[in-house]
């Protein structure tokens, strides 16, 4: 039974971040009511701006992109192509409020079609586990140089991965820069967000770290754990989920390359550093890209799509 609940426990947790908003029917309008019968023709879509998107988008699964637009209830809309207002600080407490509420209850909203993407992960998630163990023992080095070498320069990465939206926020302040401002915000936004989902996750599962783990084991429930949990890895959640952001806010290939090149170096070498088993960054992985793609779809007023054309949204 353990060996059972050790498998399904990391795919359950993901499960949230791939669920795909509530279909909602299309209400008629008012003007659809009192339009003669004999029309067969139907106003299109247009969807109304949201004064508070954070707490009107469902999450989306990744990687599709078509989620019910609430609350104007008029059909499935791309995320990402509802209006949302400006960017600004000012909204960001409530932004967050809102994107945790939707993280943490979007397992309501999985659908049949959504097993595509989690019996693939869940099978992913399972051999990883199964493997933990042996790479923590037998594979990563026990050099105590190597080891410190290692968690320095995930340290490294993971602060400027931090650094970075509050660099470019800083300099929009300066530059009167719109798109730097929502970038710089985003990033802190994703950031935020994915210390609350890590934090929580921690203080649920109790896994221990290799090096205080019996034979490297990495057992759950172990409260001598506490908030120092191995599972999920916060230095990778972080990464990821800032390098999410900015990826998408600046799409050019080789930004994005750079951007996850350095998540997936601060992945590795937690693992590297005896801090982390490969599912604690696999997953901590995999919910920060999740986590930073529904930030930038669910709040960016910049047009960083390409069929958004060069007009801000809104």
């Amino acid at each position: 039974m353990q060996g059972f609940a050790r498998f399904v426990l990391p795919a359950l947790i993901l499960i949230p971040s791939l669920a795909l908003a509530q279909d909602t029917q299309l209400p008629s309008s008012p003007a659809q009511q009192t339009r003669p019968q004999t029309s067969t023709q139907q106003a299109p879509e247009v969807p109304k701006p949201q004064t508070n998107p954070a707490t009107q988008s469902n999450l989306p699964n990744a990687p599709s992109s078509i989620v019910t637009g609430k609350p104007h209830l008029q059909g499935q809309v791309p995320l990402e192509d509802i209006p949302h207002p400006p960017v600004d600080a000012f909204r960001l407490p409530l932004n967050v409020a809102g994107d945790t509420y939707r993280i943490f209850t979007s397992p309501i909203y999985i659908r049949g079609r959504d097993l595509r993407w989690i019996l693939p992960m869940a099978a992913v998630t399972g051999i990883s586990l199964s493997q933990d163990s042996h790479v923590a023992r037998y594979i990563v080095s026990h050099n105590p140089g190597f080891n410190n070498t290692a968690d320095n320069v995930s340290y490294d990465l993971m602060y400027s991965y931090i650094a970075g939206p509050v660099v470019m926020y800083g300099t929009s302040l300066a530059t009167h820069n719109d798109h730097l401002r929502e970038s710089g915000l985003l990033g802190g936004e994703a950031l935020i967000d994915s210390e609350i989902f890590d934090t929580i996750i921690k203080l649920s599962t109790f896994r221990e770290r290799p090096t205080a783990a019996t034979n490297y084991d990495g057992k759950f429930y172990q409260t001598s754990a506490g908030i120092d949990s191995s599972f999920i890895s916060g230095h990778s959640i972080l990464a990821w989920s800032s390098a999410a952001v900015l990826a998408a806010e600046y799409p050019s290939p080789w930004h994005q390359a750079a951007l996850y090149t350095g998540a997936g170096a601060t992945a590795l070498t937690r693992v590297l550093a005896e801090k982390h088993f490969p599912t604690d960054v696999l997953l901590g992985s995999a919910a920060g890209w999740l986590i930073g793609h529904y930030v930038v779809r669910a709040h960016h007023h910049f047009p960083i799509y390409r069929h958004h054309g060069h007009q801000p949204l809104g």
